[in-house]
């Protein structure tokens, strides 16, 4: 168990809102791609291509992090 915002939250729940926060972070960075691709917002190739790679990680994790904090264990605060 940990205070977080005076609240007692167990680290498996902790896990799991940093899943949440990355996978919505994912959203937001291809999201930021989408209108670099359409011309909206500019930048080089090599950002988009730094980009995509970030989209990746960021997805990757949340889901890692998810899967395990639904089956119960903690692999992000041991």
């Amino acid at each position: 168990m940990v205070k977080f915002f005076n609240l007692e939250i167990s680290f498996v729940n902790l896990q799991a809102l940093v899943a949440l926060i990355s996978f919505i972070s994912s959203l937001f960075l291809s999201r930021l791609a989408a209108k670099i691709m359409r011309g909206e917002l500019k930048a080089s190739h090599v950002f988009l291509i730094y980009l995509r790679a970030l989209i990746g990680f960021t997805l990757v994790a949340s889901i890692y992090l998810g899967l395990y904090s639904l089956i119960g264990q903690n692999v992000l605060f041991k």
